[in-house]
């Protein structure tokens, strides 16, 4: 069984990774001197560079980073299905968005200059439709779940997370973390983790069990 804290880890130096480079592209960017397209664009602000050198350390979800010739700088991010999702970062309080989804559908819309409304929306459009099926889930029909195929409840003081655990016949040996609360900061990246530990232990495909945890059959039969 993989280890779920080293997936954490790698993660995250992935995303100091990505951050790191769009630092040093925004540098770059930050040096260019005047009609640097070689038609009269000017240099960029020092203020709009601060700005955005502040929101890539924020972001959860890395974009890719592009000067624009009228003094703005775009932040984008694309999907293998060819979607993509851009915004327009300057000084105003709002910044312009636009999307293209997978059906080739435009929408443009636009979002509060600040790094957590470009979260919310880069988070949305990252995460496939069955991924944010995972908001769906109760953590307590999850919790009922492992319990009918045998998992136990290991006891902890905290009442807002669960922790349940198995031996296969086997040997194999898998814990699973379920947060009770939706107000815990980590809330949904638990829950996956969680997720992802039970499908493995059960042998099946992550999709199959949100589907299975959020099927009407489940929700009321007490999970046969």
């Amino acid at each position: 069984m993989l280890n779920k804290k080293f997936l954490i880890d790698i993660t995250r130096e992935v995303l100091n990774h990505a951050q790191q480079e769009n630092l040093r592209k925004l540098e770059q960017i930050s040096l260019l001197a005047d009609n640097w397209d070689g038609n009269e664009a000017k240099a960029f602000d020092k203020q709009l560079v601060a700005k955005v050198k502040d929101l890539i350390g924020a972001l959860g979800v890395q974009p890719e980073i592009f000067p624009l010739s009228y003094g703005s700088i775009q932040m984008e991010y694309t999907k293998e299905d060819g979607s993509y999702l851009e915004f327009e970062i300057n000084l105003n309080d709002t910044w312009d968005a636009f999307e293209l989804n997978e059906n080739g559908e435009e929408s443009a819309f636009s979002v509060a200059a600040d790094a957590e409304a470009v979260n919310k929306v880069a988070k949305n459009f990252m995460q496939s439709p069955k991924e944010n099926t995972i908001s769906l889930i109760g953590p307590t029909l999850l919790v009922q779940y492992l319990m009918s195929k045998g998992w136990k409840i290991f006891p902890r003081k905290r009442q807002d997370i669960k922790v349940l655990q198995i031996k296969k016949a086997d040997g194999s040996f898998f814990q699973v973390t379920i947060p009770l609360s939706r107000a815990l900061s980590d809330y949904g990246e638990a829950l996956s983790i969680a997720l992802e530990t039970v499908a493995e232990a059960e042998n099946m495909d992550k999709k199959q069990l949100i589907e299975k945890l959020i099927s009407p059959t489940v929700n009321n039969s007490a999970i046969e």
